[in-house]
C-alpha cells in the first residue's frame, strides 16, 4: 500500500518495520512563493541566487512534506533525530513547486521503547528533476518499555 498524493499511510509501529525498503507515497505539491523565499532571506541574512530558492530552505520543508505520506499511529512524540545525506542536484525557480517522493530506507526499534524511522526523500519540482534528497531519521516515542516524554518542559 502507498500513499496517494498529499494522503498518507498510517502505519501502526509494528507494521513499519516489515516495510522498509518499499516506497511509501508522494506528497502534495507546495509551492515555494517569493514571499517564503523573501521571510527566508530576512531571517536568515541570505545573500544567494536571487532567482533560486535556497538549499536549506529546501530542506526545512522536508519535514511537512514527509508528514503528508507516512504517520506513525499511537505514538505519544516524535522527533527529527537525524537528517543526511543531503544533496541539492538541480536548482528549484523561485514560484517553483516541490512534491517529496518517501520511500523507508530503515525502521528498528531502540531502547526504552522508541522506533527509529529513516525515510528517503527526493523532492522534484514540477518536471520530475530532484531538487533535493536527503534521509531523514524520527524517534517516535511508543509508550511501550518506559518511553521518555519528549515533550519540551
Amino acid at each position: 500500500m502507498t500513499a496517494g498524493p498529499g494522503a498518507a499511510v498510517v502505519l501502526e509501529p509494528d507494521e513499519v518495520p516489515a516495510r522498509a525498503g518499499s516506497r511509501l507515497g508522494l506528497s502534495g505539491w507546495l509551492e515555494v512563493s517569493a514571499s517564503r523565499v523573501r521571510d527566508y532571506r530576512r531571517a536568515t541574512a541570505d545573500t544567494s541566487a536571487p532567482d533560486a530558492v535556497p538549499g536549506l530552505l529546501l530542506l526545512s520543508l522536508l519535514s511537512p512534506l514527509v508528514a503528508q505520506v507516512l504517520e506513525v499511529g499511537n505514538t505519544r512524540n516524535a522527533v527529527n533525530h537525524t537528517v543526511g545525506p543531503v544533496r541539492f542536484p538541480a536548482p528549484l525557480a523561485v514560484g517553483g513547486r516541490v512534491r517529496a517522493a518517501v520511500d523507508l530506507y530503515s525502521a528498528r526499534w531502540r531502547p526504552r521503547g522508541f522506533l527509529e524511522v529513516v525515510v528517503e526523500v527526493a523532492m522534484l519540482d514540477t518536471d520530475g528533476h530532484e531538487v533535493c534528497t536527503a534521509r531523514q531519521g524520527t524517534l517516535y516515542a511508543t509508550g511501550t518499555d518506559d518511553a521518555r516524554d519528549l515533550t519540551p518542559r
